[in-house]
Order: structure tokens, then C-alpha cells, then sequence
């Protein structure tokens, strides 16, 4: 029994709560907060166990997104946030989403896609990385954790000495507050 209520305090030490998530989405635009799905605590599951932070669903039109303990952390609520904003404009938004991704990629945005993935499963602290046009070596890996890294590391106020970088921020943060949705945006 001992045992079981160490690995349970192990495995919950430090994860997202509902309020930290809140607070979180409180700090984001209102354009952004009024446009997500639903979040979803999720301090004990099999994919925290695994590994997995966060995930939106994809199959839900609404797009809620699900935030997994243990290793969760603010930035992965922002994360998982703006993958749920980015697929609810994808699908409801679509002028605007376009507006945004054309900005966004430019022609010249690159990703590693599958080798990558299977790089960062298998050398630790890889996907953490800088790497640059990239705000990490995980961001690399698809367009779509381009975007939500860009929006963390938008929210947090971060900079490198990347204009890259720094442009795909802007625009994620001008997307994040509505610019796209106007047509006098583009």
C-alpha cells in the first residue's frame, strides 16, 4: 500500500490542475479563449504514464483539448490550446485559418516529419532543443507543433535572435487575437 501512495504522489507532484489551466487561458487573448474547445484535466491517466502531455480531439468539432499528468506544464496548456484554436478554424474558420497559414509558411518552413519523431523518441532532451526558424527541435517535426510552440513561446513574451522565429511568432500572435478574421487583415 505504501508503495501505490508513493507512486501516485510521484506521478500527480507537479502536474496541471484545473485552476493552473485556467489561469493559464485567462492570460491568453479573448479572440483566443473564445475560440478554443473545452479543456480537460487529466492528473492520472495511462497517457501521462506514457509520456503523452496533451492532445486535442480531432474527431469532436468542437475540439477539446486533454492535458495529462504528470509531466504537463503551463506551457503545455498553451500548446494544446492553440492546437485546438488552429483545427476549430481549420474546420469553422476557413478564410481566416488560410489567411494564417499562408502568412505562417511562406515557402520557407521546413520539417523533419516521421525521422524526426522517431529522433526524438530515442535521444533524450532532443525535442527540447533551440533550433533555428524553430523555437525547438520537436517544433521541426510539423507544422502543426510549429504553430502551438510559436504561440507558447508568443505568450511567454520570449524572443531569440531569430528573425524567423520571431516573424512566425507575430504571426501567430496576430492570429491568436482575430487580425485574420477581418479581411482588411491580410
Amino acid at each position: 500500500m505504501r508503495r501505490a501512495t508513493v507512486l501516485i504522489l510521484a506521478l500527480t507532484c507537479g502536474c496541471v490542475s484545473k485552476q493552473k489551466v485556467e489561469r493559464e487561458l485567462s492570460l491568453c487573448p479573448d479572440y483566443f479563449r473564445q475560440n478554443i474547445g473545452k479543456a480537460f484535466v487529466m492528473p492520472i491517466s495511462i497517457e501521462g504514464i506514457m509520456g503523452l502531455y496533451g492532445r486535442v480531439d480531432t474527431k469532436d468539432p468542437e475540439h477539446p483539448f486533454y492535458i495529462y499528468g504528470p509531466f504537463a506544464n503551463a506551457d503545455t496548456v498553451l500548446h494544446e490550446a492553440f492546437h485546438s484554436f488552429e483545427y476549430r478554424a481549420g474546420h469553422q474558420r476557413k478564410d481566416e485559418w488560410q489567411a494564417f497559414y499562408d502568412d505562417f509558411h511562406n515557402g520557407k518552413t521546413w520539417y523533419f516529419g516521421v525521422p524526426g519523431l522517431f529522433a526524438c523518441m530515442f535521444v533524450p532532451f532532443l525535442g527540447d532543443m533551440p533550433l533555428p526558424g524553430h523555437v525547438r527541435f520537436y517544433s521541426a517535426l510539423h507544422r502543426l507543433e510549429d504553430t502551438a510552440d510559436c504561440f507558447a513561446f508568443w505568450m511567454r513574451g520570449k524572443k531569440r535572435n531569430d528573425k524567423e522565429l520571431n516573424r512566425k511568432c507575430e504571426i501567430v500572435g496576430k492570429f491568436a487575437q482575430g487580425y485574420y478574421r477581418q479581411p482588411s487583415g491580410r
